[in-house]
């Protein structure tokens, strides 16, 4: 199953118009239109069109699978940066990526007054 590509969601994202975006990418825009669509997004592209896209939307190749607004999207990059040799950073990270639990009586992470020990 092929994954999704968030083409029109990137361009729309850097508010950029069908025409722009295919002007700059060197194609004609009904082309981009079918990119863009579901029935076209299924196939596969090489990955000097990936690149060149990403360039265009300012983000890397692999974002493109991920919607812009993704609250996640870049972390992959941000873990691999942290040193293996920087345990408290690396736990920092870890630790900025949990998200709070939901099992007490607020139902938000919080505790209520009369609950905390």
């Amino acid at each position: 199953m092929a994954r999704k590509l968030y083409f029109r969601e990137w361009r729309k994202y850097r508010k950029l118009t069908q025409e722009e975006a295919s002007d700059r990418l060197g194609m004609d825009r009904s082309y981009l239109s079918k990119v863009e669509s579901k029935k076209r997004n299924r196939q596969r592209y090489n990955e000097d069109f990936l690149g060149a896209a990403a360039r265009l939307y300012k983000c890397e190749p692999g974002d493109l699978y991920r919607h812009p607004e993704d609250p996640y999207l870049g972390l992959e990059k941000d873990a691999r940066q942290v040193h293996l040799t920087n345990i408290p950073e690396a736990r920092a990270l870890l630790q900025a990526l949990r998200l709070p639990k939901k099992n007490n009586a607020n139902g938000d992470g919080t505790q209520n007054e009369g609950d905390r020990s």
